[in-house]
């Protein structure tokens, strides 16, 4: 069997987003990055980002804004990244 980026992209989906998850709104102000938010049944959130800049040099730098709160994240050329936030009654 070989793994290839198909496998680990999937493997950022299975291990956060729990079954019965609802998708919910996310947005992007960049063409390179592809992202899907999900709320989990217990209350946690899950962002999922890809860069899909074919360029070696083509980091991109974004910000996340999760209620007031605001972070910044340089995503590497084809690389994936998933963030995760506990709800309420974790």
């Amino acid at each position: 069997m070989t793994k290839n980026s198909d496998y680990y992209g999937l493997g950022h989906f299975s291990k956060f987003v729990i079954p019965g998850a609802t998708r919910i709104a996310s947005t992007s102000s960049s063409s390179n990055l592809e992202n899907v938010a999900f709320l989990n049944q217990n209350g946690s959130h899950v962002l999922v980002v890809y860069n899909n800049n074919a360029s070696s040099a083509g980091a991109t730098t974004f910000q996340v804004q999760v209620q007031h709160r605001t972070f910044s994240y340089t995503l590497p050329a084809g690389a994936v990244v998933t963030f995760t936030w506990p709800g309420e009654h974790e």
